[in-house]
This record gives C-alpha cells, structure tokens and sequence, in this order.
C-alpha cells in the first residue's frame, strides 16, 4: 500500500475520532441540557397552574363566604308594626345585621323610632344602635338615646320598648326636661296606654333630683 494512501486513511480516522468526540462532549450533552430546562420549566408551569389553581378555589371560596355574610347585612331598614287598638310603631335605621344565631333578632345601627298612639301625641326616639325583634317588635335602645314627646325630652344610655305590653323602661344616666323642670335620676318607667309616668331610683335611699326652671 501506498505511503500516501495510508496517510489519507489515518487522516480520515482521525476526522472521524475528533467528530465524534466534539458529538459526545458538546452535542449530546446540550440535547440533555435542553431536556433537563424543558422538564424544568414543564414542571415550574405545572406547579405555577396548580397554585393558580388552588388560589382561584380560594378565592372562589372567600368570596361565597362574603356573599353570604353580607347577606345578613341590610340597608336604610324600616319596620312597621301596630296593634287592634290602631296604635301604630315605625322603627328606621341606616344599617341592619341579621344575627346568625336568631333571624328573629336585627342589630340595628343610626335609629330612630316613631310610637302612634290613638288619641296622643306621637313619641320620637334616636339612639346609636338598637336590637330589634321582628317577632313581636320589642326594641331595645342603647347609647346616646334621646326621646321625645309633647313637651318633654328625655337623655339616657337606655331605653326598651315592649310594644305587646305597652311598656317602655328608660335607664342609665336618666335626665328628663320639660319646660317646667329638670329630673336626674335612674329609671323612668312609662305605660304607653295610659301615658303615666314613673321616675325612681335603683337605691331606694337615694332621692330623685328636681330641678325648677
């Protein structure tokens, strides 16, 4: 065999040996690179997909649970109740809350009430917040309550109101005012039917404070 025959030979082996090595060290091992990225990333999307996911369930899930929540919430309420005698009963307040636990009981916020009685002059009563029952319309009156009616007004922590039994009870921090006196005392009680008026004192050794304007 010819001496340039064998070189040419020994230069295509070599040709060949250095290809498959650049194949080997460079080619093959950044098709597995590419393989690892591509699996990488097809699981980043899947992991990112299921908090996606999961998030929207969440988010699904809270805003049932505030739907449902601000179902129990009502705005600009207005009852009306009256009796066989025709005596009549308007409560308003800017914001009512149902209580979860007796739908039968309103929490009531920024009230006031009108009572109509036949044959008297109409009572007037604002307080911060009241609690309402639907049932049988008793109301109970609290913070900054203020009453009103002919000639007389009335300041106190509380005021309840029984429709059903024509009574109402007004105590804590009582102060009473007509244009003839001023009365300091515990607790007023009232009868709607007859319109009598009651002013005492928790402690019986503590006297009523008149003031004569």
């Amino acid at each position: 065999m010819r001496i340039k025959t064998v070189v040419q030979i020994i230069l295509i082996t070599f040709i060949i040996a250095i290809f498959y090595t650049f194949y080997y060290l460079y080619f093959k091992n950044n098709t597995s690179n590419i393989k690892d990225i591509n699996e990488e990333k097809i699981l980043k999307e899947k992991t990112t997909k299921n908090i996606s996911e999961k998030n929207q369930t969440e988010n699904k899930e809270n805003l049932l649970k505030e739907k449902e929540n601000n179902t129990n919430i009502i705005n600009n309420i207005e009852y009306k109740s009256s009796d066989r005698k025709g005596n009549e009963y308007i409560l308003k307040a800017e914001i009512g809350e149902i209580d979860v636990k007796n739908k039968n009981i309103i929490k009531l916020n920024g009230v006031s009430g009108k009572i109509m009685l036949i044959k008297k002059d109409p009572i007037y009563i604002y307080s911060d917040f009241a609690v309402y029952n639907t049932e049988n319309s008793d109301t109970k009156f609290f913070d900054g309550v203020l009453i009103k009616f002919e000639d007389n007004q009335i300041d106190s922590n509380n005021f309840d109101l029984f429709i059903n039994e024509n009574i109402a009870k007004i105590y804590n921090n009582v102060l009473f005012n007509n244009n003839l006196s001023s009365v300091s005392a515990d607790i007023i009680n009232i009868d709607l039917e007859t319109g009598n008026i009651n002013v005492d004192m928790y402690d019986k050794s503590n006297k009523v404070k008149f003031l004569k304007k």
